[in-house]
């Protein structure tokens, strides 16, 4: 098996409800890291951290690209201020894979 990108967190597909009538899918994040836990986690991004479970539909083909942005508010009164963290969500630049490779012959450059 090739090397996978420290950065690269899979997601596997899990099918919601075991029913042969019922197609609902949700992505679990994986690991690639066998050493990585709970208190370890292969993982350094608080997005990714927050997203343990997607459903299938949220994520396209072409990916996403998810940045948490800081956001205030002011209101008419002089304490009507709110702060808050949000997330915007965009599309991403299309299909990349980690380069993942199985049963694969290196050449010997010799």
């Amino acid at each position: 098996m090739s090397e996978v990108p420290a950065n690269w967190i899979p997601y596997v597909p899990v099918q919601i409800n075991l029913t042969p009538t019922n197609g609902e899918v949700f992505l679990r994040r994986g690991r690639i890291d066998p050493d990585a836990s709970r208190a370890n986690p292969q993982y350094r991004s608080r997005i990714v951290g927050e997203s343990i479970r997607l459903m299938e539909e949220e994520v396209p083909r072409t990916g996403l690209r998810v940045r948490r942005i800081r956001k205030f508010a002011a209101g008419a009164g002089e304490d009507d201020n709110h702060f808050w963290v949000g997330h915007h969500k965009d599309a991403g630049r299309g299909h990349s894979g980690p380069g993942l490779q199985f049963d694969f012959i290196e050449e010997d450059d010799a």
